[in-house]
């Protein structure tokens, strides 16, 4: 079918869509009586999509900045849930530790103490980026995208519009928040990785919302793009 205005099966009666000649752009509009669609009010031109509807030749139509931020946040909450959970068993076996050796040693107990928290803290590090390495590269590596972003229909691409990723991208796009969370957890520079993760978190936000292609800085690095289910033929993703 070649490029134009048609009726989509499923749309409201009487309204047309855009057909760029290989899948539907945009959303249906109401055509007034008697105009082309270049004249009508509030249709698009044919081959423009809304500005909520970018279009990526090759690529898809990128999801939508704000149910990103919903997805990300969804995906904060289930990783800190799991986070905390295994950080609560950590931190009672050291307390059990401290408790014992302080009653036993008395003071050498008390430094033992501190030897066993500051090795724990050591421990809750790496098992918070190992959790967070088996969510996010994980699901994107197996299902195409994090359970948030699956929530809303979301895929993670790739620059030639493949999904699900292969592990080098997957990786990429995750390595700067894996770093900054190690650094986050370690005694004393701690403040450091968490003020990065909040630059890092802004910054992605900011670009998400004003960037033509939608990419945050992790995609940008990895170059991938986050897009709708079903827009890309490459996208083989369940």
């Amino acid at each position: 079918m070649n490029p134009g205005w048609y009726y989509c099966q499923g749309d409201p009666p009487n309204t047309l869509r855009y057909w760029n000649g290989r899948q539907w752009v945009g959303a249906p509009q109401y055509p007034a009586a008697q105009q082309s669609p270049a004249q009508h009010p509030g249709m698009q031109q044919p081959g423009v999509a809304h500005s909520s509807d970018i279009q990526l030749p090759g690529i898809g139509t990128l999801a939508d900045p704000g149910l990103r931020l919903v997805a990300r946040l969804i995906d904060v909450v289930i990783l800190g849930c799991a986070s905390y959970a295994i950080n609560s068993l950590i931190g009672i076996f050291a307390a059990d530790r401290a408790i014992a050796g302080i009653s036993t040693n008395g003071f050498n107990g008390v430094v033992d103490a501190f030897s066993t928290f500051g090795v724990m803290m050591m421990v809750s590090a790496v098992v918070a980026v190992g959790l967070g390495m088996a969510y996010e590269v994980g699901c994107t590596m197996h299902f195409g995208a994090t359970p948030g972003k699956l929530m809303f229909g979301f895929r993670i691409v790739d620059e030639h519009g493949k999904s699900p990723l292969t592990w080098q991208p997957a990786i990429v796009r995750w390595i700067l928040f894996g770093m900054l969370i190690l650094v986050a957890r370690m005694p004393i520079v701690g403040f450091i990785g968490a003020l990065g993760l909040l630059v890092l978190s802004i910054l992605g936000l900011v670009l998400i919302l004003t960037s033509p292609k939608r990419q945050a800085p992790w995609d940008v690095l990895a170059k991938t793009y986050v897009i709708m289910k079903g827009t890309n033929t490459n996208a083989t993703a369940p």
